[in-house]
């Protein structure tokens, strides 16, 4: 017996893989306004991704993936630093090292999978998972906290063909039961729903019997449904981990298409959703929702020393025309956001129209020079755009509040220049580096905004990876 549960033991592999970054950023003008302060910030963070493999034979595995991740210092003065600075009389606070959410390692992913074929393999639990280049569902990696799923998905890889099949579970609010409180929500009035959940059930599929020129070409089509949760007030619905209030119910689809021949280079995305929006208190009211998106980015690659690249690229995305009944404002669901919309992250996608131009070289095998200029506008001119998470201080007016986007009939938003720098080192260490300028424009200029300053970005990134 002993002989055979070391052999089992000796049968079981562990491996560990980790990386560790850290980040400094300088926002001058952040605001919009020079001459109201505050106008400029900096501050530094840092995140350890810790990562171990267990796989007890060939068919079955475990995944388990730690984060932790924390800016330096107190930048409230109080419950969410590590260092835990709360005002003394001096103004130097406190450092007790105890405070609450900087001081966590949180699972970011835990989950197994079981190779049930050579071909299919199914997973189950937290994990992360991409598809279409990210621009739809992504791990969103470049943000402190990457995404994660909860739920099962199998996938399926042959010469011909690659398809997964997930089933995702958002959230799972309190259960409610009629004329009674029970947990953070009260209902209304009927009908509601009784056990009231947020799940995604989709498919995508990506085709290899194609021309050598196309890379990639991938359909997917996802269905997500959200239950109608009640506010403890009976009077407001709430937002809850990210799903609607409202009942919600919409269906995406979309393709992405991307090859190239001689130095040519092709990337086209297209995604759609539409669905209803509906809620039954403390007024019955009814949402059509219709965005849609549309991206493609041609480039060409010079067979040279330095490797450089040249690109165009187009994007645009619907805004909503009215408020009346409907909502064609393009919900970009969980794509990968940095980059997206220039590398400040200052915009998101949504009612959201941008070109760029943009060029790389490679001077060494280990640097890349990036070099990118942006011009970004508004879809619909009586539509607001969507703050990036660089964006709330600069799409905001002097007192703080969000602008409604109905304030003046201009689309021109802003125009940006990016010059970045990546170089990697021997031994597994990486470094980032970032000049930003973000000019606004019409829409941001106009006197009802008055938002007539440029903001300069400063970036710089250590990265380790083990």
């Amino acid at each position: 017996m002993g002989g055979v549960e070391s052999q089992a033991a000796t049968a079981s592999e562990f491996s560990h893989t980790a990386e560790f970054r850290a980040r400094f950023q300088f926002d001058k003008t952040y605001t919009g306004q020079s001459s109201t302060p505050p106008s400029s910030q900096d501050g530094g963070s840092h995140r350890l991704l810790f990562g171990t493999d267990f796989r007890a034979n060939e068919s079955f595995a475990a995944h388990l993936s730690l984060l932790h991740n924390a800016g330096w210092g107190a930048n409230d003065l109080g419950g969410s630093e590590a260092t835990g600075h709360l005002p003394t009389g001096d103004a130097k606070g406190i450092l007790n090292g105890t405070r609450d959410s900087e001081n966590m390692i949180l699972v970011h992913q835990a989950y197994g999978t079981w190779m049930i074929t050579d071909d299919l393999v199914m997973k189950f639990g937290r994990f992360s998972f991409s598809f279409a280049d990210g621009s739809v569902v992504g791990t969103n990696d470049y943000e402190r906290n990457p995404y994660s799923y909860e739920g099962v998905l199998f996938s399926y890889d042959r010469e011909s063909l690659r398809a997964m099949a997930w089933a995702v579970r958002f959230a799972e609010w309190d259960r409610l039961s009629s004329g009674n409180k029970t947990g953070s929500y009260t209902p209304v009035n009927s009908p509601y729903d009784n056990d009231p959940e947020s799940n995604a059930l989709g498919v995508s599929l990506d085709l290899k019997l194609l021309p050598a020129y196309f890379k990639i070409f991938n359909f997917y089509l996802i269905s997500h449904d959200s239950d109608e949760v009640f506010s403890k007030n009976a009077t407001d619905t709430v937002v809850a981990n990210g799903t609607l209030a409202n009942k919600n119910s919409q269906v995406r689809w979309g393709c992405t298409l991307a090859g190239g021949v001689a130095g040519l280079d092709l990337r086209l995305y297209v995604a759609q959703h539409q669905g209803t929006s509906k809620r039954s208190a403390p007024s019955t009211s009814k949402t059509d929702i219709d965005g849609s998106m549309y991206e493609m980015e041609i480039g060409y690659s010079f067979e040279s020393r330095w490797r450089a690249r040249v690109f165009g690229r187009y994007h645009l995305d619907s805004g909503d025309k009215d408020s009346v009944g409907r909502d064609e404002t393009y919900d970009p669901y969980f794509y990968n956001e940095h980059g997206s919309t220039g590398l400040m992250d200052v915009l998101k996608w949504g009612n959201f129209t941008s070109f760029t131009l943009g060029t790389s070289i490679s001077p060494a095998e280990d640097l890349v020079l990036r070099f990118l200029v942006h011009s970004f506008s508004r879809t619909q001119a009586n539509a607001a755009v969507v703050a990036g998470k660089n964006g709330s201080g600069f799409l905001s007016n002097s007192n703080g509040v969000r602008l409604s986007g109905a304030e003046n009939g201009a689309k021109p938003v802003a125009t940006e220049a990016d010059v970045e720098m990546d170089k990697q080192f021997d031994g597994g260490f990486g470094l980032l580096a970032r000049v930003g300028y973000f000019v606004p424009g019409a829409y941001l200029k106009h006197s009802s905004i008055n938002k007539t300053d440029s903001y300069l970005q400063l970036f710089i990134q250590g990265k380790m990876t083990f």
